[in-house]
């Protein structure tokens, strides 16, 4: 414990969720699928959601905040932002990648904002909820994800650095 806090240092802080068997990613998912089967719709209500239109005044307000890229390796070549972090959210034979939270955990602070982003936006609610609920406090599932990004204008790297894409679509 910090003193005079009651909250733990960062690093033991991600060593306890890396230990603990009840938060790997497949006994998350396993609850998180319970929970849609429970209660349909249930991130909607939950999940913080972020425009790509509102990416260059959300980095203005948490110029720290880390963008987590969950697509496959060969969409991540057709570009990505600048300083981002990647873990596929699922393998190449299309399974859920047993290693995701491992992963997140060794490059990713779960106290700070992290901004989730795929191609389309579903694959990065579905990791964005899985974080949720290992304990990340701030998570933001960006909508529309790189296709928005791909047709839309206002995303230029001179409305704030953080969205840099390194390559042109």
């Amino acid at each position: 414990m910090r003193p005079g806090t009651n909250q733990r240092p960062k690093n033991q802080r991600s060593r306890r969720l890396r230990q603990n068997p009840f938060t790997s990613t497949e006994a998350i998912s396993g609850r998180l699928a319970n929970k849609r089967r429970q209660k349909p719709g249930f991130a909607e209500g939950v999940m913080k959601h972020l425009t790509v239109d509102g990416l260059a005044a959300f980095f203005n307000r948490h110029p720290r905040a880390q963008v987590l890229d969950v697509r496959f390796d060969f969409e991540r070549e057709t570009g990505h932002m600048a300083g981002d972090h990647h873990v596929p959210w699922y393998t190449l034979d299309g399974d859920l990648n047993p290693t995701f939270l491992k992963q997140v955990l060794q490059r990713i602070d779960p106290d700070g904002p992290v901004l989730v982003i795929c191609h389309s936006g579903h694959r990065a609610c579905e990791a964005a909820a899985l974080l949720e609920t290992a304990g990340f406090k701030h998570v933001y599932n960006v909508l529309g994800g790189y296709a928005d990004i791909q047709n839309t204008s206002a995303i230029t790297a001179d409305r704030h650095p953080a969205l840099a894409v390194t390559a042109v679509w």
